[in-house]
């Protein structure tokens, strides 16, 4: 953000937002009259916690000039406004000790005005615990309070409190805008534009994962690997081990350039810090603990990648299999394993090893 505030983001608290239009509608009515809680329900790389900021920055820059709206605005976008606190887990579930913490933020009375957002990302993996701490205060909701979780889905752990917030869905993005937006990006940054159609296919709508696959050089020989999976297969342990181990090592592979993005915005962050007085010990734990859970995302993202490249392979085989049931059977198989990958964090080499061997081949 640059240091003299920009009077247009006063305007329009939502501008950084990519895409999302028909939810950005809803969230500006939505504050026009807003309400205690609010879920936010999106995959990965939709843009729920951009729409957050934005929904954030519009709340308390309500009835404020512009330029006093644009500095609020940019502080809530550099994550830096302290009538804002966003708390995620710090593991693979929201613990009970990130709801106190979300709780015990809401309790405090604001520091600029009368209003403050509290938002919690990563909401779909709570424990019980951690659920019901948090219930009791969205029920019982302080009155300058606006919770806004963020979810990727809503598990049955979600449900009540679920029941308690208003839910905006937020659909992945289209392959037009990942693209477009993507397009621009790599101009900016002097990388052929070229590269932003395949990273765009790949992504599932996702932007974050678009953004990495843009400049991963080895895109397309992880895409032709797994794609080759069902020729090669042929029904031993051996022929199953060798994928699975050539395919993992692939998969490490993709945190190479998200390695050198986090690298780029730690040092973005403490830059950005000294400006505030300097970056916290807090500020750089949670820094510390979002990189974990991207690792985490990203590997997850890339075996969902590649089950679903297999299961297009099955399905095109369908059209003229003679025998169908092998086919159908694997499909199956692969949409439940990418279902596990997704929610329950597997021991994905047994599983891929268990599948390899259950799979037909294709020859």
């Amino acid at each position: 953000m640059p240091d003299v505030p920009d009077t247009s983001l006063a305007a329009d608290p939502f501008a950084p937002v990519v895409g999302q239009e028909a939810v950005v509608a809803q969230l500006r009515s939505a504050a026009e009259r807003p309400v205690h809680a609010y879920l936010l329900v999106g995959p990965p790389g939709s843009g729920t916690r951009d729409l957050a900021r934005g929904f954030a920055a519009r709340l308390l820059s309500e009835g404020q000039g512009a330029d006093d709206a644009a500095r609020t605005v940019e502080l809530v976008w550099d994550d830096h406004h302290p009538d804002v606190t966003i708390i995620g887990a710090e593991g693979s579930a929201v613990r009970k000790e990130e709801a106190v913490a979300l709780v015990e933020a809401s309790i405090r009375s604001p520091v600029e005005g009368g209003r403050k957002v509290l938002v919690g990302v990563g909401f779909d993996v709570i424990g019980s615990e951690a659920a019901a701490r948090l219930l009791k205060s969205i029920e019982e909701p302080p009155p300058s309070a606006v919770f806004v979780l963020l979810a990727e889905d809503v598990p049955p752990e979600l449900v009540t409190i679920a029941s308690r917030c208003l839910r905006v869905d937020v659909p992945p993005l289209p392959v037009d805008v990942v693209r477009t937006r993507l397009e621009a990006e790599l101009a900016e940054r002097g990388v052929p534009v070229e590269r932003a159609g395949p990273a765009a296919e790949a992504s599932g709508g996702d932007l974050d994962r678009a953004r990495l696959l843009a400049v991963d050089e080895r895109l397309t020989l992880r895409r032709d690997a797994w794609l080759a999976v069902p020729d090669q297969l042929d029904g031993t342990g051996a022929t199953a081990h060798r994928l699975v181990e050539e395919l993992l090592s692939m998969v490490e592979e993709v945190l190479e350039p998200l390695r050198e993005v986090q690298a780029a915005e730690v040092a973005e962050a403490e830059a950005s810090g000294e400006a505030y007085g300097g970056l916290t010990k807090g500020s750089r734990k949670a820094l510390e603990d979002r990189h974990k859970r991207q690792v985490r995302r990203v590997k997850a993202q890339e075996l969902r990648y590649g089950l679903a490249l297999l299961s297009r392979r099955y399905r095109d085989a369908l059209v003229t299999a003679a025998r169908p049931a092998p086919l159908i059977a694997a499909v199956d198989d692969l949409r439940h394993l990418a279902v596990m990958v997704a929610r329950h964090n597997p021991n994905e080499r047994l599983q891929l090893q268990a599948l390899f061997l259950r799979l037909p081949p294709l020859r």
